[in-house]
C-alpha cells in the first residue's frame, strides 16, 4: 500500500498493491493496522455506504458538523468519479483550498478525508459505483454543505455545466461565504430587507440561511407608503406582513423600510455587522461593504411572490 499526503494536511490518497497473475487480480482493500500506521491516526471506521450513479451525477459538498462530524475512505468499485474535499477546518493554514484526485475502478486509488472536510464527487462514467466508510454514523440534523460551483473555490469538477446532475437538496446548499462565516459568526447581527408579500418558503429559506450567518436576524419591511412609491402593489397589508415575519422563530427584530437611502443608518443604529440580499440585487448595495460585510444569497428555485401572483 502507497499511501500519499496531499497538500492538505490530513488528507491522503491510497494506492493499494494489486497482484495480477492469469486468473485475474487480487488486492487488499482495507487493513485498520496498516492504514493506521501509514496515516498516522486511530481511525475507527463504523458505518459502510456505498451508491450507483450515471455521467453526469454530482454528488456534495456535504459535511456533517460538530460531535457527528465523519472522516471518510472513499474508493470507486466500478466507473470512474472526480473526488474532491475541501479544507474548511477553522484554524487549517490551507482553509478554503481543495483537493480533487480521479478514483476508478481501474486504479483502485482511495482517498481520505478527514474530519473538518467538505466532501463531494462527480460522476464521470454511467453505472459508477461508489463506496465510503464513515467513521461516525449519519445524522440528518448536522448535515452542512455548499454549492458545488461556488465561485470561490472554482473547483473544475471534468463535467460540462450542462451535464451536472443535482438531487433537490444539493441545488440548495449555501455560497461558502456564507458557510464559512458560520463558523465564525458570535455575536454578530443580519440585516435584510424585503417587501414579503405573500409569504412563501423562498422568503421563509432565505431568511433561515440569513439568520445562520449571526446570533441576531433583523429584518426591513417596505411600508404600504414606499411600496407605493417603488410602484410596488401588496396584497397583504404592513402590519400584517410585519406580523407574519414576527412569528418566524429565527427572526428576532422587524424594522420598516420606508425609503431607499436608509440603509446606511440602519446598519449603524442595528450595528449590523453582515447585510443580506438575494443575489437579484448582487453588486447594488456594494457601498455598505465600507460598513459592513455584504453577501448576496442565491434565491430558491422555482419559486416567486411574481409568479404566485400571477397564478393568483
Amino acid at each position: 500500500m502507497n499511501v500519499t499526503e496531499t497538500h492538505l494536511k490530513g488528507c491522503f490518497v491510497i494506492e493499494p498493491t494489486v497482484f495480477k497473475d492469469k486468473r485475474g487480480s487480487f488486492f487488499e482493500v482495507f487493513n485498520q493496522k496498516v492504514f493506521e500506521k501509514k496515516i498516522g491516526l486511530k481511525v475507527n471506521f463504523v458505518q459502510d455506504n456505498q451508491s450507483i450513479s450515471q455521467k453526469g451525477v454530482l454528488r456534495g459538498l456535504h459535511l456533517q458538523k460538530g460531535q457527528f462530524a465523519q472522516a471518510k475512505l472513499v474508493r470507486v468499485i466500478k466507473g470512474k468519479v472526480l473526488d474532491v474535499a475541501v479544507d474548511v477546518r477553522k484554524d487549517s493554514p490551507t482553509f478554503g483550498q481543495h483537493f480533487s484526485v480521479e478514483l476508478s475502478g481501474d486504479n483502485n486509488k482511495q482517498l481520505f478525508v478527514p474530519r473538518g472536510f467538505l466532501h463531494g464527487f462527480a460522476t464521470l462514467e454511467d453505472n459508477t459505483i461508489v463506496s465510503y466508510k464513515c467513521d461516525n454514523y449519519y445524522h440528518k440534523e448536522s448535515e452542512y454543505g455548499v454549492i458545488y460551483n461556488d465561485k470561490n473555490l472554482r473547483i473544475d469538477w471534468k463535467l460540462n455545466e450542462s451535464e451536472v446532475v443535482l438531487s433537490d437538496k444539493d441545488k440548495r446548499l449555501k455560497i461558502f461565504n456564507e458557510f464559512s462565516d458560520k463558523s465564525e459568526n458570535g455575536n454578530k447581527t443580519v440585516l435584510t430587507y424585503g417587501t414579503f408579500d405573500l409569504l412563501h418558503y423562498g422568503h421563509i429559506e432565505i431568511l433561515k440561511r440569513a439568520s445562520k450567518l449571526g446570533d441576531k436576524l433583523v429584518v426591513g419591511v417596505s411600508t404600504d407608503e414606499f411600496n407605493k412609491i417603488k410602484g410596488k402593489k401588496c396584497k397583504i397589508p404592513f402590519e400584517e406582513r410585519k406580523k407574519f415575519l414576527e412569528s418566524l422563530e429565527f427572526v428576532d427584530e422587524i424594522i420598516p423600510e420606508t425609503n431607499w437611502e436608509q440603509k446606511i443608518d440602519d446598519v449603524l443604529r442595528v450595528k449590523a455587522d453582515i447585510f443580506v440580499m438575494g443575489d437579484d440585487w448582487e453588486g447594488k448595495f456594494d457601498f455598505l461593504k465600507k460598513y459592513c460585510q455584504v453577501i448576496y444569497l442565491p434565491r430558491t428555485v422555482g419559486i416567486s411572490t411574481t409568479k404566485l401572483k400571477q397564478i393568483l
